[in-house]
C-alpha cells in the first residue's frame, strides 16, 4: 500500500511517496540525531489522509489484503501504543455503495484515562501494553518532534494536501476521475 512520509529535515520538502512492502528499506537515523538535509528521521507520515506525527518509534508493514499496518509509538508516554490498520478502498454499503476506506486501529495501553478515551469509538479495540509484539529493530524508522514552531509550520506549509480519495488501488478505472476516487 501506499504510504506518504515527509522527512524531518533542516529545509523541508513535501511528501515521498514509498510502498509498504518497502518501509524496511527507507533511509534511518538514530534517534536523537540532529536535523541536516538527509533523510533518516521522519516528520509525518500520511496512510489514506490519516496523519501522524510527533512520534519517537514508527512501524509499517504490509498486511493481508494489499493493506498495511503502521505503527507507532512514544519513550515514557502512558497513553501506549497506536497500531492502525488499512485496508484498500472497497464499496462501503453506509455510503451508497460508493467506495470508502476501510480502517481500524488497536491501541495498546494500561493507562486509564487512555482506555476511558478510547473505549467507545468505532473500530478500536483496547489492549494491554504488555500484548504488544514489538518489530525487529531494524524495521523500525525514528520519528523528529518538530518542537520549534517555524519548523513545524515550514514543514506544514510544504507538504501538499493528499486525501484518501489518491489511495486507488484495485478500485475499477470507471470510479477514478482526475488520478482520485469519484465523491
Amino acid at each position: 500500500m501506499k504510504i506518504l512520509v515527509q522527512w524531518a529535515k533542516s529545509v523541508p520538502e513535501d511528501w515521498e511517496e514509498v510502498d509498504s512492502d518497502d518501509w524496511h528499506k527507507l533511509a534511518k537515523k538514530d534517534k536523537g540525531s540532529p536535523l541536516d538535509d538527509q533523510s533518516g528521521l521522519i516528520a509525518s507520515i500520511n496512510v489514506q489522509g490519516v496523519i501522524f506525527t510527533d512520534f519517537d518509534y514508527c512501524h509499517v508493514e504490509s498486511i493481508a489484503d494489499r493493506g498495511c499496518r503502521v505503527s507507532f509509538w512514544n519513550d515514557d508516554d502512558p497513553r501506549g501504543i497506536t497500531c492502525w490498520e488499512f485496508l484498500p478502498l472497497a464499496p462501503d454499503p453506509q455510503v451508497g455503495n460508493q467506495h470508502n476506506t476501510r480502517q481500524s486501529r488497536v491501541v495498546y495501553s494500561d493507562d486509564v484515562t487512555t482506555r476511558d478515551l478510547y473505549q467507545n469509538i468505532e473500530k478500536t479495540i483496547l489492549r494491554s501494553k504488555e500484548e504488544f509484539e514489538s518489530p525487529p529493530a531494524h524495521r523500525i524508522r525514528h520519528g523528529h518532534k518538530l518542537l520549534d514552531a517555524e519548523l513545524r509550520k515550514n514543514h506544514d506549509e510544504i507538504t501538499t494536501k493528499r486525501g484518501w480519495r489518491e489511495w486507488i488501488e484495485g478500485v475499477p478505472a470507471e470510479k477514478i476521475h482526475g488520478g482520485k476516487v469519484r465523491g
